[in-house]
């Protein structure tokens, strides 16, 4: 459900609500926020940076804004910035005033009541902008005050709140036993010297859910925030979405400072967060680590040392194997680090687990031999026939297969199968590859915990989806990957193109990929997906392309550079599209390459 759905604004009316809440007056300053400019109007109103022009275009012809050239703080060059007249002013507050009277439904002691959004702004945080206020209505159009005031209870040491994000930590569903890893990890959090409680383990093995019953105990005692890494992360993002943590625990420095800048200096980030957590008292939880990306966990390595006197403030980090962020003689010999390798349940646990009872040694004996205590495959053993496990199985992935997927109808295994190929969660339309497959067959497998629902979409355990991908036909398997690739390529969002480029080169097809790419690459970019889509054109790149496309990939890759400040290796990646815009006598494009060139230089030099 759009916002326009829910409360009737368009577009240009959110950005004349936004340019509302910026003093017209300070149109002749020297500076100008970023807020000011297409990029941070984009950000505040939540759409593609590439609509923005034309909007503004019609709001100038409609004599209801005026553009100016600014300097903006963390921009290298002027930008052209927005302000509102006095004509402008009426009709925002005109909008204002028609949006603050619209009437939504809000949760009030577990009912629903109607409200305006008026009466509704009364009562939430101060300094909740109108738009914020909008988006929280989406997707459902109704609105909750507990996700604004959240943890009210939680009371910290000066009086404060202690903050969660996010609010919906993601539960275990059932959990049993583990109580001397419960034990070890809640000792190791009171240690002033243990900076880090490290968790690792195979697919499935129950790590998340051992942190996640440490995050529930640590709920009122300790800011927490809790970060769950996919491929496709990009250090900008969790870096913003950390500032919102702590923006919402009272901290708004970081916040501002990544607002006010285009080129994320790591150093300057790094001195804002140290002098903001010297008060704090935390907790931050970073699971599936092994999908980080190696600058990722670059930062992280450089954070934890500058970190480390810092005795109040803990890392939980949670992966399949030992992160590469620290130095193994930091847990070995400078006891700083405590490293908790999950094995399996006892057989008293898989008992409790099962529900079974004295009377079943029996079959809890042919189970735990099969699953050696694996909670996963316990779980999974829950939806099947656990009556009729066999002691010929020799490992948990014949048990998968023989009394799990055998039992499936053929919709069913087809949607697995299909499932399996997804990076990230997805809709389940996604799933409707043919005539056959069915709502009903979706929550047939929801039911059995073989396919998983959260706010993003459907996703698959890893353990399932490692079984099942190295078991599909490759040509099926390039078959599902362009189906994901046609169902992202109707989306509209930069996300979107990255799984679709993703999916095309998995299915091989690096050909349209290439022209997703250059038709696309200016959007992925604007939104500051850098690291993932360095990674595609370096991919891209020692394929068998035009010297035109190669081109393409070095202006892109030049232009990635300098966002991160590596200017020489711009320089580099512009010179060689040069060389190739003479070889293929295109002025044009050559002209663009050296534009890009002196500038890279310029700022290598200075």
């Amino acid at each position: 459900m759009s916002p326009a759905e829910i409360v009737p604004i368009k577009v240009e009316e959110k950005i004349l609500l936004h340019l509302l809440c910026h003093d017209p007056s300070r149109i002749d300053e020297f500076n100008a926020p970023m807020e000011l400019a297409q990029e941070g109007i984009a950000d505040a109103i939540g759409i593609n940076r590439t609509h923005i022009p034309r909007s503004m275009k019609r709001l100038m012809e409609m004599g209801l804004i005026q553009e100016v050239s600014r300097h903006v703080q963390g921009a290298r060059r002027k930008r052209k910035v927005y302000y509102l007249n006095g004509k402008g002013a009426i009709a925002a507050k005109e909008i204002s005033s028609r949006v603050l009277n619209s009437r939504v439904l809000v949760k009030e002691n577990n009912t629903l009541v109607e409200r305006t959004l008026g009466e509704i702004r009364d009562n939430v945080p101060e300094g909740m902008g109108l738009l914020d206020l909008i988006g929280s209505l989406i997707p459902v159009g109704v609105f909750d005050p507990s996700s604004f005031l959240e943890n009210s209870d939680a009371v910290g040491e000066n009086g404060g709140e202690y903050c969660v994000h996010p609010k919906d930590i993601p539960k275990a569903k059932r959990f049993c036993g583990r109580k001397k890893e419960l034990f070890q990890i809640r000792e190791q959090l009171i240690i002033d010297e243990v900076q880090m409680i490290v968790i690792t383990g195979i697919a499935g093995i129950g790590k998340t859910s051992v942190a996640m019953q440490i995050v529930e105990e640590m709920k009122g005692k300790a800011h927490i925030f809790h970060h769950r890494f996919r491929e496709f992360d990009t250090l900008r993002k969790i870096g913003r979405e950390f500032a919102y943590f702590l923006a919402k625990a009272g901290y708004p420095e970081l916040p501002q400072y990544l607002d006010s800048t285009v080129s994320l200096d790591i150093d300057s980030a790094l001195k804002i967060t140290l002098n903001t957590l010297k008060d704090f008292k935390a907790l931050f939880v970073l699971d599936d680590y092994q999908k980080c990306s190696p600058r990722i966990s670059a930062f992280v390595h450089e954070a934890l040392k500058k970190i480390r006197p810092l005795t109040n403030v803990k890392f939980m980090i949670i992966g399949r194997e030992r992160p590469s962020c620290y130095d193994r003689t930091e847990a070995v010999v400078g006891n700083n680090i405590f490293e908790l390798k999950l094995q399996g349940l006892t057989k008293e646990d898989s008992r409790l687990m099962l529900g079974l009872g004295p009377d079943d040694e029996e079959l809890l004996a042919d189970i735990y031999r099969i699953t050696e205590g694996h909670p996963l495959s316990i779980e999974l053993l829950g939806s099947g026939d656990r009556g009729k496990a066999s002691r010929s199985m020799k490992d948990v992935s014949r048990y998968i297969h023989e009394e799990i997927f055998s039992k499936l109808s053929a919709e069913e295994k087809r949607i697995m199968e299909l499932a399996s190929i997804f990076r990230r969660p997805f809709l389940p339309e996604f799933l409707f590859i043919d005539e056959n497959v069915s709502f009903d067959h979706i929550d047939s497998l929801l039911e059995k915990y073989l396919l998983l629902e959260g706010k993003d979409g459907i996703e698959q355990h890893d353990l399932i989806r490692e079984f099942l991908i190295r078991r599909i036909n490759p040509s099926l398997k390039n078959r599902y990957h362009k189906w994901a690739a046609e169902q992202y390529l109707k989306g509209d969002d930069s996300k979107d193109s990255l799984e679709a480029v993703y999916h095309l080169m998995k299915a091989g097809d690096f050909s349209d990929a290439l022209k997703e790419v250059k038709e696309k690459g200016t959007d992925i970019m604007a939104n500051h997906h850098f690291e993932e889509f360095l990674n595609i054109l370096e991919v891209l790149e020692d394929k068998d392309i035009s010297l035109s496309d190669r081109g393409s990939i070095l202006h892109f890759k030049g232009e990635i550079y300098i966002y991160w400040l590596m200017f020489p290796q711009a320089m580099e990646c512009f010179e060689l599209e040069m060389d190739i815009s003479r070889e293929i006598d295109d002025e044009v494009r050559f002209q663009e390459a050296e534009t890009s060139y002196k500038r890279a230089k310029d700022h290598a030099l200075y």
